[in-house]
């Protein structure tokens, strides 16, 4: 990937609660650029600088991130990166790199990309050569498999506009970071029969909430690893006694309702 120096990129709460947001803040400089890629291995600070070290005098272009969050370990998952053109930035690299997991390249815009070693020698993806815009953005493809064990792995990507003149001057790159929950595997347990004795019993009065819908852990805050944990529950990857607290109206269900009542204590604080 094309070095460059830090935007300092701001977590988006409510982006990263539904998949795929990012805001970022960028200041350029110049030194030697790459039009056939680079790892982070070779940037002085992995975390905060990229294209932008190398890059700049450029408009900072908007990206996205496409594919599936979260996922269940072990599985292969394939995604679509889009780094949106501006002004004449017409072209674009791209860099992308995991702590955990496996990244390969693959996918349906997999073209002109390619692996090389980063950081702690793992693999990362980035462009074997400058693509065009297809419309308003150039889109890179790749594929991530997901570690055995459960947990929260971010993605961090970077993308690089870029003029086509050869020099480092005339563009830009913004970085995005994407976590991606990785549910624990639920055992199957059977289904007891139900017998003419047996009577529901409720688990909570229905249209009564929670003291603080979505708080799993009782510290009266909502997190996003916990809004994961919801989203899981909605999909049926977890079951709803791993967090109560995201049945808001005691039915036994955890549906967008829920979800969103949730993201409401996440962002203004619990009620009360």
């Amino acid at each position: 990937m094309q070095r460059s120096q830090p935007p300092a990129s701001e977590w988006s709460h409510t982006g990263l609660l539904f998949c795929v947001l990012v805001a970022l803040v960028v200041s350029p400089t110049t030194s030697s650029a790459r039009s056939t890629g680079i790892g982070t291995a070779e940037l002085i600070d992995p975390a905060t600088t990229g294209c932008n070290f190398c890059h700049g005098g450029g408009s900072q272009p908007r990206v996205t991130l496409e594919g599936p969050t979260p996922v269940m370990p072990g599985t292969t998952n394939t995604y679509v990166f889009r780094v949106f053109s501006t002004g004449n930035q017409g072209a674009a690299g791209f860099n992308v790199s995991a702590p955990a997991g496996t990244l390969a390249t693959g996918g349906p815009d997999s073209t002109l990309t390619r692996a090389l070693p980063g950081t702690g020698d793992r693999t990362e993806i980035t462009h074997a050569a400058p693509k065009g815009a297809e419309g308003d953005a150039a889109r890179f493809s790749f594929q991530w498999t997901a570690p055995a064990e459960a947990g929260t792995v971010t993605l961090r990507l970077w993308g690089n506009a870029v003029n086509g003149n050869g020099q480092p001057t005339g563009d830009r790159a913004s970085t995005l970071l994407v976590p991606i929950a990785v549910l624990a595997a639920e055992p199957l347990t059977p289904t007891p029969t139900p017998t003419e004795t047996a009577a529901p019993t409720a688990t909570a009065t229905p249209g009564e909430a929670p003291p603080c819908p979505g708080n799993c852990n009782g510290d009266d805050a909502v997190t996003v690893d916990e809004i994961l944990t919801g989203v899981g529950i909605a999909q049926g990857f977890q079951a709803l006694d791993v967090c109560p607290a995201f049945d808001a109206n005691g039915d036994s269900q955890v549906t967008i309702d829920d979800i969103l009542a949730a993201v409401g204590a996440a962002l203004t604080g619990c009620p009360g």
